[in-house]
């Protein structure tokens, strides 16, 4: 298997209080979440304005502040 390859299948390991997103489709279902866990179960979030939810950590995006990406 191809670098390029392995490099779509791996899936992140989120961190507790890292913000993302939902995305479904091509499309930001839900915005500005927090993560509360990682586990084998999924990636539990805390959403403003839906609560507490279990995702897939495939459908999520990490939010990157603007600081990290000067350092880039």
């Amino acid at each position: 298997m191809g670098l390029l390859a392995r490099l779509f299948q791996t899936v992140y390991r989120f961190k507790q209080g890292d913000q993302v997103n939902l995305v479904r489709n091509g499309l930001v279902a839900r915005f500005e979440g927090v993560v509360v866990a990682h586990t084998r179960q999924g990636v539990l979030v805390d959403w403003p304005t839906a609560g507490a939810d279990w995702m897939d950590p495939g459908e999520l995006v990490r939010l990157v502040p603007d600081t990290q990406l000067a350092r880039a």
